[in-house]
């Protein structure tokens, strides 16, 4: 635009076109044809509700593309004082996930009439033994009070269309009501850059980013909640009821929705000092926050991991809300490279022993990660799985006590062990069933484990024979100052996500020790 000033304008276009399965093995479930008792015109076997390609209202795919993508780019860098020294620097973006994910088809074929499966389960259908699992025999009915089930193997493919749907089986669909929402990043940033003596560069920035449409799974089938804590009889297999199934024909349903959100700021600061005199360093700072409504531990595309609360329970994505599963706070890394002067007098000898050296390091420090604690029990009802925990009224959650509690460090088992949350601030599952936190009352990752600092220091030695001949002695420090870095994002978080756990709470875990190697490599 001027000297002192670039601009840099841009436009995308994506499509997302959903992916083609060959065989067509694809289903959709509609609430509204179980209520209206509307069974599939393509497999009439199959319980109402749940319908195939070819069926009305059923897209080939099982999801209409998405081709409103439009994703403009914009940026621009001015020289603010005119001298080449100082910087400003924005830039702006609308990006869109390239395609659908695998997994999701993977699990789509995975499913009746197309891989038929038995599910035996109390919730569900009331398994035979283990002779007769079918229970076909009048004698296993009578001492086990089961019900005869069709026998759906050998199954032909592709399935014909009278094909046997076993009850309590597993259904998958993409959401019915919408075309595929393509999930979307906007991403901003903003920075400052200018240069200082001594060949330095200092940078300050922020950077921040919007997720919308991003995916995860509904569980159609919940029971309502209760105050006893024994999980009912699933809603769409009450339905199912009413229309005349003596066996419940679901277990789960299952169905991909695209509305997750997620919210990041940060602010980045660094300082570089290019290469001279021998010396390079770099240090970054970045103090940030991310959340989202994504259940805790689901995964962007996580299945089998539902939010705590029913699907359409009006509070479910506020409940959901907190911190994302990878939020650090506070991070600094800073690294350097120091190449030692060779002494430009003295015979050869001295100079090899004296020369050819370099020393280098990496520093880094971050707040740890967020968890979210579980009961470890079911006490809402819903029969959903696992509900928060409930923080006892004025019980501190990091007293002391864990160790303890669990029997470790003790006289009779001693192991190294920390004390990080106290069980005895959580309500057991007596306790909490029926309170007013069914559901329980902690938030999502609204705990912390430790934070980490480590610093990694490496020297090197070069002895020059020739030209062709050079030998390189290596010394490498990691963790040289042996700190015990706790629960790092690497371990298990078993024995913090569930109260019902033995060992709650109890930090038996650290990353490496400082660890030393030496190294020798011929050039040749």
């Amino acid at each position: 635009m001027t000297r002192r000033l670039t601009v840099n304008l841009g436009l995308r276009y994506e499509p997302a076109l959903p992916w083609r399965e060959l065989k067509g093995r694809v289903q959709q479930f509609r609430i509204d044809g179980l209520i209206a008792g509307t069974r599939s015109t393509q497999f009439p076997n199959a319980p109402p509700g749940a319908y195939f390609p070819g069926d009305p209202g059923v897209p080939p795919n099982g999801v209409n593309a998405s081709l409103n993508n439009f994703a403009p780019r914009i940026g621009f860098a001015y020289d603010v004082f005119g001298d080449g020294k100082t910087s400003l620097r924005s830039g702006a973006g609308i990006f869109y996930d390239t395609r659908i994910n695998g997994i999701i088809n993977n699990r789509f074929v995975d499913q009746a009439p197309f891989s038929p499966q038995l599910i035996f389960s109390t919730s569900a259908v009331k398994p035979g033994s283990i002779s007769d699992p079918l229970c076909t025999q009048a004698a296993t009915q009578a001492a086990l009070g089961c019900t005869a089930q069709a026998n759906i193997f050998p199954a032909p493919f592709p399935p014909p269309k009278d094909s046997t749907f076993a009850p309590g089986a597993l259904y998958l669909s993409w959401d019915p009501n919408h075309k595929y929402q393509v999930p979307t990043v906007y991403n901003w940033n903003l920075a400052l850059e200018h240069q200082l003596p001594w060949d330095l560069l200092m940078r300050a920035a922020y950077v921040g980013s919007r997720s919308n449409h991003l995916t995860e799974t509904l569980n159609l089938n919940p029971a309502p909640p209760n105050a006893t804590g024994a999980a009912g009889t699933g809603r769409l297999n009450v339905i199912a009821a009413s229309q005349g199934f003596t066996v419940p024909p679901f277990s789960q349903v299952q169905q991909d929705m695209q509305d997750i959100n997620s919210i990041y700021h940060s602010f980045q600061a660094s300082i570089e000092k290019r290469a001279s005199h021998g010396l390079t360093i770099l240090g970054s700072y970045t103090y940030s926050r991310s959340i989202d409504d994504l259940p805790a531990g689901a995964g962007v595309t996580g299945f089998d991991t539902y939010s705590t609360r029913p699907w359409d329970d009006p509070l479910r994505h506020q409940f959901d809300y907190g911190p994302s599963d990878f939020d650090h706070t506070h991070r600094f890394v800073a690294s350097y490279v120091w190449v030692l002067p060779t002494p430009a007098r003295g015979n050869g000898f001295l100079r090899n022993v004296l020369g050819g050296w370099q020393l280098g390091g990496v520093v880094s420090a971050q707040t740890g990660r967020p968890f979210t604690v579980l009961q470890g029990d079911e006490v809402s009802g819903t029969g959903i799985g696992q509900d928060r925990a409930t923080l006892i009224a004025g019980a501190d959650p990091y007293a002391p006590g864990a160790c303890a509690a669990a029997g470790i460090n003790t006289g009779s088992n001693p192991k190294p062990c920390v004390d990080w949350l106290n069980k005895a601030s959580f309500a057991s599952k007596a306790q909490a069933i029926g309170t007013t936190g069914t559901f329980g009352n902690t938030g999502k990752n609204g705990f912390r484990l430790p934070g980490a600092y480590t610093w990694d220091m490496n020297t090197t030695k070069n002895f020059v024979f020739t030209e062709r001949w050079r030998l390189e002695f290596r010394a490498e420090f990691f963790n040289v100052f042996n700190r015990a870095n706790f629960m790092d994002d690497t371990a298990s978080l078993s024995n913090f996500q569930k109260v019902k756990a033995s060992a709650f709470g109890a930090i038996q875990q650290a990353s490496d020790p400082r660890i030393g190697q030496l190294a020798l490599k011929l050039y040749f």
